[in-house]
C-alpha cells in the first residue's frame, strides 16, 4: 500500500486527456481540464463583477481580471506560459460562493489549435498538466473547509492537489541515504523476522498515527530499491544488522546491469558464505567409511578408494576423510569451486561476486599452517618451502582473476558490458604492472600463460636458494636451483588478493 501511493505521488508523467468541443467546420477546441484554485480575498476582488472571463495571455489577465490578481504565483505563471506557448484559451469563473478571506476560482483550460506533434511541450508544461491530471479525479467532489485549508497551505493552492499537499510532501522528499542514520532507524531482529506476515493495514496505521518510520517498515521491493544506492561495503555492513537484511542483501549486486537467475543467486549466496570468516571444526571420518569392495581369495574385503588422497575434504557434508593415524583436528578454510555446467553463466556469477566484495580488504587466513600439513595435498609437498609468508603480503582490496589466454577478450567484454564502477586492469602488456599499480584497482585479469612465463624468473626463492653462497662474478645475484636467474619477486605474490 505504501509503495503504491509513493509511486503514484512521484509519477509526473502526464498524457493530457483531451476532448473535442465545437463543430469540425468551426474553430476546434481541445479541452485539457478544469481546476479549482483558492485565491486570497481582498477589496479589489470583493468589488469585482461575478461571471466568466476569457483569458488568452498574461497581459490579457492583467487587463481583464482585478488589479491584485496573483499573477506572480508559480501556478498562474506556469498557466500563462502554457497559454502563450500552445495557444491556449483560459476561462476563469468568479461566483458568489466566497469565504471572508479566501475565494475558490473555477478555471478551464482549452487549446485553440492542434498541439505540437512532438511531445516536448508536455514536458515543458508538466507542472500545469499534472495538476489537471489530479483534477480529473476530484472535479465533482464537493469542496469542504478541510479542502480549502489544505489548498491554502500548499504551494499551488489547487483544491485536491496531492503533489504539493503538506501531508504528502514529507513522504516524497528525497534525502541522501546516510548509513549511520539508516541503522538508527532499523527495528530489532525479532520485529524484522515478522515483516513477512504483517498486513498492509499495519503500515497505514503506523504512518497515519505519527509513529516514527523505520527502514524495515517498507515492503521488500522498496528495500531492494534502497539497496541499489549503496555500494558493496555498505551492503556488507548492512547484511550484519539483522536476519531480514542479511537475506535481502544476498540478492543485491551493486553495479551489475543484469538480473541474476535463481541458480546464480544461490551460487552467489554460497560463495559469499565461503568467503566469510570460517574456522569451524570439521568432522573427521576414517577411510573405512568411504571404501570399495575388493574380491580376494577369502571373499570381499573393504579397500580404500583408489582416487582418495590423504586428508581429503568433503565441503558438501563438512567433513574430512583421513587415515586413522592422521590428526583428528581439522578446520575449514575459505574459498571453493564453482562447477556449474557450461552455459549457466559462471562468468556473470563470478563478476557478481567481484561486485559484492568490491572495496573489501582480505582478512588473514584462519588456519596458519601449510596446506600439505593440514590437508595432505600431494602437489604442495614438493614446493621446497617456496612460499611467501602471510604476514609479508600487502593488504589489498583487489581481486585476481586468472583465465586461459583465449578467454581474456571474453572477460574484457563481459566486464565492460555488464558492470559499472569497477576499476579493471587487463594484464595484456609486455610487462606486469608494479605492485603499487595493482593495489589501486578492483579487479586484475591475467592469463595462465602470463603466470607461467612470469614464474620462470620471478617466483619466490626457497629456503635453500636464499641461503646459497654467492658465486664469483655474480655478486648480488640469486639463482634458482635449476640455474635460472632470479630477477625480482613477482607483484602477483606480494599482494593478499
Amino acid at each position: 500500500m505504501y509503495c503504491t501511493c509513493t509511486q503514484y505521488i512521484l509519477s509526473t508523467s502526464y498524457i493530457p486527456a483531451v476532448c473535442f468541443v465545437g463543430d469540425l467546420d468551426d474553430q476546434m477546441l481541445l479541452q485539457v481540464g478544469r481546476l479549482r484554485v483558492v485565491v486570497e480575498s481582498d477589496a479589489a476582488l470583493a468589488s469585482f463583477p461575478r461571471g466568466s472571463y476569457q483569458v488568452e495571455s498574461k497581459e490579457d489577465a492583467v487587463r481583464t481580471l482585478w488589479s491584485t490578481f496573483p499573477t506572480n504565483q508559480p501556478l498562474w505563471q506556469a498557466i500563462f506560459d502554457m497559454v502563450d506557448d500552445v495557444h491556449g484559451h483560459l476561462t476563469v469563473d468568479v461566483d458568489d460562493a466566497n469565504d471572508i478571506e479566501w475565494t475558490v476560482l473555477r478555471i478551464e483550460l482549452q487549446l485553440t489549435s492542434t498541439p505540437p506533434s512532438k511531445a516536448t511541450w508536455i514536458r515543458r508544461h508538466e507542472y500545469v498538466l499534472q495538476h489537471f491530471e489530479a483534477a480529473l479525479v476530484n472535479s465533482t467532489h464537493p469542496i469542504s473547509a478541510a479542502d480549502v485549508q489544505e489548498a491554502r497551505a500548499s504551494e499551488c493552492h489547487v483544491v485536491g492537489c496531492r503533489l504539493h499537499a503538506p501531508s504528502t510532501i514529507s513522504l516524497v522528499t528525497r534525502h541522501s541515504f546516510n548509513l549511520p542514520s539508516l541503522f538508527k532507524s532499523l527495528e530489532s531482529p525479532m520485529e524484522a523476522c515478522q515483516m513477512a506476515i504483517r498486513p498492509d493495514q499495519w503500515y497505514v496505521d503506523r504512518l497515519t498515527h505519527g509513529q516514527s518510520r523505520a527502514l524495515t517498515d517498507l515492503p521488500m521491493n522498496v528495500i531492494w530499491d534502497v539497496l541499489k544506492y549503496l555500494n558493496a561495503r555498505e551492503i556488507a555492513v548492512m547484511s550484519m544488522v539483522n536476519s531480514l537484511l542479511q537475506h535481502v542483501t544476498y540478492d543485491t549486486v551493486p553495479g551489475l546491469r543484469l538480473t541474476l537467475f535463481a541458480h546464480q543467486k544461490k551460487a552467489l549466496k554460497w560463495m559469499l558464505f565461503r568467503e566469510s570468516m570460517s574456522n569451524r571444526q570439521l568432522q573427521c571420518v576414517p577411510f573405512c567409511e568411504v571404501s570399495i569392495p575388493v574380491l580376494t581369495g577369502y571373499g570381499y574385503r573393504a579397500s580404500p578408494h583408489p582416487y582418495m588422497v590423504a586428508s581429503w575434504i568433503d565441503p558438501v557434508f563438512g567433513r574430512v576423510l583421513a587415515p586413522a593415524s592422521s590428526s583428528q583436528h581439522s578446520r575449514d578454510s575459505r574459498g571453493g569451486f564453482l562447477c556449474d555446467e557450461p552455459g549457466l553463466g559462471k562468468t556473470i556469477t563470478m563478476i557478481s561476486l567481484l561486485l559484492r566484495t568490491q572495496g573489501t580488504i582480505s582478512r588473514p587466513d584462519d588456519v596458519d599452517a601449510p596446506a600439505w600439513t593440514a590437508y595432505g595435498l600431494r602437489s604442495t609437498k614438493h614446493t621446497g618451502g617456496r612460499r611467501v609468508a602471510a604476514n609479508q603480503l600487502r593488504p589489498s582490496h583487489a581481486s585476481l582473476v586468472i583465465v586461459p589466454d583465449t578467454l581474456m577478450a571474453h572477460w574484457s567484454y563481459q566486464l565492460d558490458m555488464h558492470t559499472t564502477g569497477l576499476r579493471i586492469l587487463l594484464d595484456v602488456g609486455k610487462t606486469v604492472p608494479d605492485v603499487s599499480v595493482l593495489e589501486t584497482v578492483d579487479v586484475v585479469v591475467t592469463s595462465f600463460g602470463r603466470l607461467a612465463t612470469h614464474w620462470m624468473h620471478h617466483r619466490p626463492l626457497s629456503a635453500l636458494e636464499s641461503r646459497a653462497p654467492e658465486r664469483l662474478g655474480s655478486e648480488n645475484q640469486r639463482n634458482y636451483a635449476d640455474g635460472v636467474e632470479h630477477k625480482s619477486l613477482s607483484p602477483y605474490v606480494q599482494l593478499h588478493w
